[in-house]
């Protein structure tokens, strides 16, 4: 079964609402009078203003119209302009809207013709997208082709997306989009069977809609034009520069942070459309970044921060001698992915453990710093409980991006003080209360060879030096 996501615009109703159609059903109308000459134009702009006052009847009168009028083969002979051709297929007019259309032209398609879809129908917090959801879910595509529609809540087959809508820019780029963003993501989960129909649809969503498909891989669809002709794209052969996204991780994921930022920040931020023209707020396309940042960036605990204790783990080796250094190690009650990154032993009574962070995520981040405080004192008395000696050292472990030549780090007022939280934590433990607390830092510069795409190529195949970690704080 293939998931498919499918955007739901109004062209169902813009469709209906031609002049050529309205034209061709008054012709209908003199010619057999049991056709009812409905023009939709009134209800359509009141439902358009989300008139409460009518939009019961609106709604009712505009449903009825469609059903009987737009979506059925009556329209076998009529051709709009030359070129829009309403075709009689099995009962049902192909080109209704973009969305049946597509649908249509999916089903077809080499890859899906002998799969069943379910069919997830996204629209918009409007009162047109969601009668234009309900009247397409509504469609019986048997025998035409093998589509069903996903159920929701309250027997509705469409989810109608919170503050997703174009009066209000604000509300669209803060709620609308992020909550479009969580339904495609949930529906999606672990399944790579899905695809993204974005033929329906505000215009506004095509472009960071194609963005969120690249990021989640997600095969993307939709008709071109009018000329029937389905167009896909898939996972492009690109990637992000996230060397570069990664420099401003710290305002992406902090307000007050961007508020107090240096105009040259902001403006650099700006111009690879991270933030809003007029504000230090970011934009939708830096909202999604953010997201995307915390898992798909190779500069992440989970992807890069794997290859960064691989170095570590290389460097303190060579320092220590291999015997005496592990990388990855469970002691105790350590279960799942939980280990201690680095585990140095200088002398048989004596150890040293190590966590690797990226200092960008961590140093700024409350959360994250009571989390590793806590996973420090856990790790080192596991240590020490299973007998691995005294407790030398504790080490926190960070390391940045820069593009500099030869950069330097200086801590803030605040992370010196998070840094001695963390001590002093340290020290109210039973266990750990002597064992100095250490943190160190080193940079992964830029890639120097010009021809290589990724700069954790010129890192994997370099090896770390002394001089570039530095201690940048000391219990001792």
């Amino acid at each position: 079964m293939i998931k498919v996501i499918t955007t739901v615009g109004t062209s169902l109703f813009t469709n209906y609402r031609r002049k050529e159609v309205q034209k061709y059903w008054e012709n209908e109308a003199n010619i057999n009078p049991q056709i009812n000459n409905y023009n939709v134009e009134t209800d359509y702009k009141n439902l358009l203003k989300e008139n409460l006052q009518y939009t019961s009847r609106s709604e009712s009168a505009i449903k009825t119209a469609i059903e009987n009028y737009w979506l059925k083969d009556i329209l076998t002979n009529i051709d709009i302009n030359g070129d829009l051709q309403c075709i009689k297929a099995k009962g049902l007019n192909h080109q209704c809207c973009a969305e049946v259309q597509t649908l249509l032209a999916i089903a077809q398609h080499k890859d899906y013709k002998d799969k069943d879809l379910e069919v997830h129908l996204l629209c918009t917090d409007t009162t047109l997208s969601r009668l234009a959801a309900e009247i397409i879910a509504g469609i019986d595509f048997n025998p035409i082709a093998k589509i069903k529609f996903a159920d929701y809540s309250d027997d509705k087959k469409y989810f109608a997306v919170d503050s997703l809508q174009v009066k209000d820019a604000k509300k669209f780029e803060d709620t609308g989009f992020l909550k479009l963003v969580e339904q495609v993501k949930s529906i999606k989960g672990g399944n790579n069977d899905v695809i993204l129909n974005i033929s329906g649809g505000y215009k506004a969503l095509i472009p960071p809609l194609t963005l969120l498909a690249q990021l989640e891989e997600i095969p993307l669809y939709y008709i071109y034009e009018d000329s029937g002709e389905l167009i896909e794209t898939g996972n492009l052969p690109i990637n992000f520069d996230w060397g570069v996204i990664e420099q401003y991780t710290a305002y992406l994921h902090n307000q007050s942070k961007r508020n107090k930022a240096d105009a040259d920040i902001i403006d650099e931020m700006r111009k690879l459309k991270l933030v809003r023209p007029d504000s230090n707020e970011l934009s939708i396309i830096g909202k999604l970044i953010a997201e995307y940042s915390k898992q798909a960036s190779p500069f992440t605990q989970t992807i890069f921060g794997y290859l960064v204790e691989y170095k570590l783990d290389e460097y303190y080796a060579a320092v220590y001698g291999r015997e005496k250094v592990q990388h990855g190690v469970k002691f105790g009650e350590m279960k799942g992915s939980e280990d201690i990154d680095i585990f140095i032993k200088p002398a048989e009574n004596k150890f040293i453990t190590m966590e690797v962070k990226h200092a960008g995520f961590v140093l700024d981040n409350e959360e994250q710093m009571k989390k590793i405080t806590k996973n420090l004192i856990h790790r080192a008395t596991q240590a020490k409980n299973s007998g691995q000696g005294e407790i030398q050292e504790i080490w926190l472990m960070l390391y940045s991006y820069s593009n500099d030549k030869n950069p330097s780090f200086e801590l803030t007022e605040s992370q010196k003080r998070t840094l001695e939280e963390v001590n002093n934590a340290i020290k109210e433990d039973e266990v750990c209360k002597n064992a100095p607390f250490k943190a160190k830092h080193f940079y992964i510069n830029s890639n120097e060879l010009r021809d290589e795409s990724h700069i954790y190529q010129t890192f994997i195949k370099s090896t770390l030096k002394e001089q570039k970690i530095i201690g940048i704080y000391d219990s001792q």
